[in-house]
């Protein structure tokens, strides 16, 4: 079984919400400076810096907007086998710091 979770914003709505990017309000300096350290950060400017990765790569050709802050939709199922994989990559992630193999990242 797989199950998939996707959320969207409902745009016609907007108007009525207090949310930002708003048709009718300026986003706060504040709110703009917290969207852009959930966006990017610091380990994800590094990861894109490195050219010679094909993964990288991969992702920057189908975004091509991403520096204009365009998003990309990445669909991830949710599935025990999805689960087991990002669970393995952040022991073994854990491990390596842990062994001083590598440095922890925020």
């Amino acid at each position: 079984m797989t199950a998939l979770i996707v959320a969207r914003f409902d745009v016609k709505n907007a108007e009525k919400m207090d949310a930002y990017p708003h048709p009718d309000l300026e986003t706060p300096t504040d709110v703009q400076e917290i969207v852009r350290e959930l966006v990017e950060t610091p380990q994800e400017k590094a990861l894109n810096e490195q050219v010679d990765r094909a993964d990288v790569q991969f992702f920057k050709e189908r975004n091509p907007g991403y520096p204009r802050g365009h998003g990309l939709v990445v669909v991830v199922p949710l599935t025990w086998g999805n689960l087991t994989a990002a669970l393995l990559s952040r022991l073994h992630e854990r491990a390596l710091i842990a062994f001083g193999r590598r440095k922890a990242q925020l």
